[in-house]
Parts: structure tokens; C-alpha cells; sequence
């Protein structure tokens, strides 16, 4: 992509499809094999907490997890109630399979 930077970053947009409204507060996940004896992780938030009405949707991003990704097990967006939503298996084997293309890709052009 012409402009685009070529640090690697993940794109996660939460989307409120319930009728009532939601006050996301936090996104993160939970890793496959513990590092630093942890078994999951919080990303530092850009625009959060924020309050999503029907239908309204939110995204944020994150450089700090590409170098992790084969490593995490699921991420989650959560609410003040401590409710979690989690990206599908689909969308985190989607998410693998663009990173890997991503490194591939970086190491025929490097």
C-alpha cells in the first residue's frame, strides 16, 4: 500500500448490534503459553472507555501485539459490568493467517 507504514499494527472494531447501550472499557486477550507468568493481557486503550449505542461502532488498534500473535489464544473486548466479547476462532485464525502473509511478504522485500 502506497504511504502505508511498515510497522505492523492490529485493527480491532467493536460493533454494538444489541438494542441496548454498551460502555466498553477495555480490550485484551489470553495467551496459549504464559509469558512472564501470565496467561493473559490488556492493551493500553487509545479512545476508551466509550459508551457504544445500538449499532454504533468503535475501533482500536495496537502495535504491540503482531510480534505475540502466534502465541495468543483469544481476545476480548469488555464492558464496566466485567462482560466479555470475544474476536470468533474464524476471525483469530484470519487474524494469524494476515500476519503471517505480513512476515512472509516482509522477508521477500527485506
Amino acid at each position: 500500500m502506497e504511504g502505508a507504514s511498515e510497522q505492523l499494527f492490529v485493527v480491532m472494531s467493536f460493533t454494538n448490534v444489541g438494542r441496548r447501550p454498551i460502555h466498553l472499557t477495555g480490550w485484551g486477550g489470553k495467551y496459549r503459553e504464559r509469558v512472564n507468568n501470565r496467561d493473559s493481557f490488556v492493551i493500553v486503550p487509545i479512545a476508551l472507555p466509550r459508551t457504544l449505542n445500538e449499532g454504533e461502532t468503535h475501533s482500536e488498534y495496537t502495535n504491540e501485539l503482531p510480534a505475540a500473535i502466534g502465541n495468543v489464544k483469544r481476545l476480548s473486548v469488555w464492558d464496566a459490568s466485567d462482560n466479555h466479547w470475544y474476536l470468533s476462532r474464524s476471525g483469530m485464525k484470519g487474524l494469524k493467517k494476515e500476519y503471517r502473509k505480513f512476515v512472509v511478504a516482509a522477508q521477500h522485500n527485506g
